[in-house]
């Protein structure tokens, strides 16, 4: 009998353990392993909305910006697109002249795609000095209305016998112009 009392207490107590066992394994490991990965895509979802909550916020900046009437005082305005390109091209020629460079030539290039307004491109091109190319570049790219130096070739050009303590430079310059082209008086 005794072995049967201690028999029963065993197997009760082996039955407890593997109910708990059996509980840990079916219920109590499957809600923490859900519970787990419930905290990780949740602290997923919050990076993740901070991240559309800063893109909605730059996109509404941007959305502002592009609603506020449009300034253009600084860009070219004229009722024609060759009128612009004779203004433009007067107008390099004037800020070459104040420079001191002698343009070789100023040549229409094919119009630039740009947003929110047409444009004129030229090629312009020179020998100068290097403190007069310098001072060249920067009353174009200062200069209202806007110009743009796209593009920029500089080669020192060598001349036997010449001495001068700045080099001298062949320059081509790709600049363009936006342009507004309105009926009336621009």
């Amino acid at each position: 009998m005794r072995f049967s009392a201690g028999f029963s207490r065993a197997a009760a107590i082996a039955g407890l353990v593997g109910f708990g066992v059996l509980i840990w394994a079916a219920v109590i490991s499957p809600a923490r392993d859900w519970a787990t990965s419930n905290k990780v895509a949740l602290q997923t979802s919050r990076v993740e909305a901070a991240r559309l909550d800063a893109s909605i916020q730059r996109l509404e900046q941007e959305k502002a910006a592009l609603g506020i009437e449009t300034e253009f005082s600084d860009i070219w305005q004229a009722r024609q697109i060759g009128e612009a390109t004779a203004k433009v091209q007067a107008e390099l020629g004037e800020i070459a002249r104040a420079e001191g460079i002698s343009l070789r030539s100023i040549a229409p290039l094919q119009s630039p795609d740009i947003p929110f307004a047409q444009a004129v491109a030229f090629r312009v091109e020179a020998e100068a000095t290097l403190d007069r190319v310098v001072a060249l570049t920067s009353a174009v790219e200062f200069h209202s209305p806007v110009l743009i130096i796209d593009r920029a070739s500089l080669r020192r050009l060598t001349r036997p016998g010449r001495i001068s303590p700045q080099p001298t430079l062949l320059m081509q310059l790709e600049i363009m112009a936006p342009v507004f082209i309105g009926e009336g008086e621009p």
